[in-house]
């Protein structure tokens, strides 16, 4: 998410799924994303917060 391009995208997402590990030896994700999703009111699942995280997608609908 650090890239140019993703900024243009980020307001028209719903949510954020980011899979991080427990220990996070890197830090990720940064702040300035995590201020950049809150912004844009997008909601962020994170596994090292909230576990495993399923996604039901009904077939008929699309994702983008």
């Amino acid at each position: 998410m650090g890239d140019g391009r993703t900024h243009q995208s980020i307001e028209r997402k719903r949510i954020a799924v980011i899979s991080i590990d427990k220990d996070n030896f890197w830090g990720y994700p940064s702040a300035r994303v995590l201020e950049r999703l809150k912004k844009a009111g997008v909601k962020v699942y994170r596994t090292d917060r909230d576990g495993d995280i399923v996604l039901s997608i009904p077939v008929a609908e699309s994702l983008e």
